[in-house]
C-alpha cells in the first residue's frame, strides 16, 4: 500500500467534527456576550426603578457622563494599539484649568480655547515621545505624567474656583432637536470613530499592531530575555524624573502665587 493510500485510509477512518450550532457560534463571540449583558442590564435597571426607561432621564443621566464616554471612545484606539494610557483624567483637568484661567485673566475665548487644545496635544505628545522614541511602557509613562499634569492642575486651580463667563455655564444641558449637545457630540464622535475602525487602512494597522505587540509579548516571555532584567531601572528613573519635575514645576508656580 502506497503512502497516499495509508493517509487517506486513515483521513477517512476519522470522523468529521460536527459542525456548532449556529446559536453557540454567535454566542461565544465576545461582542454577542457584551450586547446580551447589556441587554440585562437593562432589564435588571428597569425592575428596580421605574423610571429608567423613560428617555429624558436616559438623556439627562447620560449628559453627565459622555464627556467620560468620548475619552473612553478615544482610549479604544489606544488599546487596540496594545498600549494603555492612565493619565486622560488629569490632562482632562490641566486642559481645562488652563482654559478657564485664561479665560479669568482676560484672554477672548477662541484663543482661550486653543490654549486648551494646544495644551492637551503637548501633553499627548509627551507621552507618546517617551513611548515610542524611548521605548518605555506606556503604563509606566502615564504614571508619570498623571502625577506630574494632575499636580500642575492643583497649583493653577488651588484651592478656589476659576470663573468662567456667565454664557459658558449651562452650555452643557443645550439641545439640539431634543438631544443634549454632550450626547449629540458623543453620537458623531463614536460613528468618526467606528468610520475610522472599518474603513481607514490606520484603523486596520492599529489592529494590527495590537496583535503583533501581544504576539511579541508572549515571545520575549516565553524565551526569558535578559532585556526584561533592565526594564525595571528604566522605568523607575524616568518615573523619578518626572516626580522630580512635578515637585519642581510646583514649587516653582507657588512660589510665584504667595509673592
Amino acid at each position: 500500500m502506497s503512502a497516499s493510500e495509508t493517509t487517506n485510509s486513515s483521513m477517512a477512518g476519522r470522523e468529521a467534527a460536527p459542525p456548532r450550532p449556529l446559536w453557540h457560534v454567535i454566542l461565544v463571540r465576545p461582542e454577542t456576550m457584551t450586547l446580551v449583558l447589556l441587554i440585562l442590564g437593562v432589564i435588571v435597571a428597569s425592575q428596580l426603578s421605574p423610571f429608567f426607561l423613560d428617555v429624558s432621564y436616559i438623556l439627562r443621566s447620560f449628559t453627565l457622563s459622555a464627556e467620560f464616554a468620548i475619552v473612553a471612545l478615544v482610549l479604544t484606539m489606544v488599546i487596540i494599539a496594545g498600549e494603555i494610557d492612565l493619565s486622560p483624567a488629569a490632562n482632562m483637568a490641566l486642559s481645562a484649568c488652563l482654559f478657564a484661567y485664561a479665560q479669568s485673566l482676560g484672554v477672548p475665548m477662541p484663543l482661550a480655547s486653543g490654549i486648551g487644545l494646544l495644551a492637551g496635544l503637548a501633553m499627548g505628545a509627551l507621552n507618546a515621545f517617551m513611548v515610542i522614541s524611548l521605548q518605555l511602557p506606556s503604563i509606566i509613562v502615564t504614571i508619570g505624567t498623571l502625577t506630574l499634569y494632575r499636580g500642575l492642575a492643583q497649583v493653577i486651580a488651588g484651592d478656589k474656583s476659576i470663573r468662567v463667563p456667565d454664557w459658558f455655564i449651562g452650555i452643557d444641558r443645550a439641545f439640539i432637536l431634543g438631544v443634549p449637545i454632550p450626547v449629540v457630540i458623543f453620537i458623531l464622535a463614536a460613528i468618526v470613530l467606528g468610520l475610522v475602525l472599518a474603513g481607514t487602512i490606520f484603523g486596520g494597522r492599529g489592529t494590527i499592531l495590537g496583535t503583533f505587540l501581544a504576539a511579541w509579548l508572549l515571545v520575549v516571555v516565553s524565551t526569558g530575555m535578559t532585556v526584561a532584567n533592565l526594564l525595571p531601572a528604566i522605568q523607575l528613573t524616568v518615573l523619578g524624573v518626572l516626580l522630580i519635575v512635578a515637585i519642581i514645576a510646583t514649587n516653582f508656580i507657588y512660589s510665584r502665587t504667595q509673592r
